[in-house]
């Protein structure tokens, strides 16, 4: 039997094409924030190491133009210098697999991240200044004024709901960058309660507890915090 994949090729390569064209029109209004510009070769490069992760595309986008200086073009050197070859590699490809709830992937790249000789500390410092921004982005979504709405859209959030958190004036901070980027987070940042993100910040203070002052091996350790806060991500 011959079974036709033309349209679902064609279905993945216009959705693939429009998220690329996202990802271009946040990267090059970033880049207009400092008034830098870059080659079209390591644009290009950096959605192949990055992926679809808006809010990873945004921070990455920063920390070039601030590598440049005075320069106001990045070049492919500049993305060699500043952003990992394989997207693999970047630690916030372990939080978007842990706000995704998938336990696998999640468990997959920890030890990826670990025989890539990544410290353990700084897999608990990404994951705890990960939680520590949900559990605020969570607590906007409890209040009433401005009212968060599940079904919310990118361009609802970006013209309606995110200027009027704005205009409370607290946790200016965490609202700066790309209205994009901080709707992906609020979307991610739904899925959990209060408590349990709490509780996770908790479990992961004594797990830095025990990888400074017990004989257990990291992986291990990291390992179980892993297990342990998956299983309270439905609370």
């Amino acid at each position: 039997m011959v079974v036709d994949c033309s349209v679902s090729l064609l279905t993945n390569a216009a959705a693939q094409k429009g998220q690329k064209e996202i990802l271009r029109e946040m990267v090059l209004k970033t880049l207009a924030g400092f008034q830098k510009k870059i080659a079209p070769q390591a644009l290009n490069s950096l959605f192949d190491r990055v992926g679809f992760h808006p809010v990873a595309v945004v921070m990455e986008t920063e920390k070039l133009a601030l590598y440049v200086d005075d320069r106001d073009t990045i070049t492919m050197e500049d993305l060699d210098a500043m952003v990992g070859r394989t997207r693999e590699d970047a630690l916030y490809e372990l939080t978007d697999a842990f706000g995704k709830r998938q336990g696998a992937r999640t468990l997959v790249l920890l030890h990826r991240l670990l025989g890539q000789e990544v410290h353990s500390l700084a897999i608990l410092a990404t994951m705890r200044n990960y939680l520590r921004k949900l559990l605020i982005l969570r607590s906007f979504q409890l209040r009433s004024n401005p009212s968060w709405q599940p079904s919310m859209n990118a361009n609802q959030f970006q013209n309606t709901y995110l200027p009027a958190l704005k205009e409370c004036g607290e946790w200016s901070e965490v609202l700066k960058g790309h209205p994009y980027a901080l709707f992906m987070s609020f979307s991610q940042a739904q899925k959990f309660s209060c408590t349990a993100l709490q509780k996770m910040l908790t479990l992961l203070l004594k797990a830095e507890f025990r990888l400074k002052g017990s004989p257990l091996a990291a992986d291990l350790v990291l390992e179980e915090l892993f297990l342990t806060m998956l299983k309270l991500k439905r609370l």
